[in-house]
């Protein structure tokens, strides 16, 4: 929600809480990066990117998240 509301350092505090929580939740990891590409912190995006793509390497909007941050 944060994400889509342009709250992106609010995004980022909830998602990092979240998926320590849940270390697989590919869904949330993705979000993160989103939050993080969106505040041009490319480098750390792709980090979330790749980590998305690693546990689920059928999820596409990761592969498509990471193809941007690149």
């Amino acid at each position: 929600t944060y994400n889509k509301l342009g709250e992106y350092q609010n995004a980022v505090s909830a998602l990092t809480k979240a998926t320590e929580l849940r270390k697989d939740w590919v869904i949330g990891i993705n979000e993160l990066g989103v939050a993080f590409r969106q505040m041009n912190n490319f480098k750390e995006a792709v980090r979330q990117f790749e980590r998305a793509v690693n546990l689920d390497g059928s999820f596409a909007p990761a592969y498509y998240n990471l193809g941007e941050a690149f």
